[in-house]
C-alpha cells in the first residue's frame, strides 16, 4: 500500500502552545487593516501569535507526527 502523509505533519497538535513573532513590515497592508493589527503591536513593531498545530520549521513536528501516525495505524492493526 502507498499513501501520502505530508499533511499529517501540518495537522499534528502540539503538546504545548508555542509562540511566533512577525515584524509588521513583513505583513501586507491589506492584512494589517483587515485584522486591526496595529492595535496588537508591541512598542518595537512586533506581532506575536500562538501556534497550536505543527508548522514547517518546528523541531518537534517530526516526532509528534510519528507518534500520531503510529496511533492511527495501530487502530487499524498495523505496526
Amino acid at each position: 500500500m502507498m499513501m501520502n502523509i505530508s499533511n499529517m505533519y501540518l495537522n499534528t497538535p502540539l503538546n504545548d502552545l508555542q509562540y511566533m513573532r512577525f515584524h509588521i513590515d513583513l505583513i501586507p497592508e491589506e492584512v494589517i487593516e483587515e485584522y486591526n493589527l496595529r492595535d496588537k503591536l508591541n512598542k518595537d513593531g512586533w506581532l506575536y501569535c500562538g501556534i497550536q498545530k505543527a508548522i514547517y520549521g518546528l523541531k518537534e513536528r517530526n516526532k509528534l507526527a510519528n507518534v500520531q501516525l503510529q496511533k492511527v495505524l495501530a487502530n487499524r492493526g498495523y505496526y
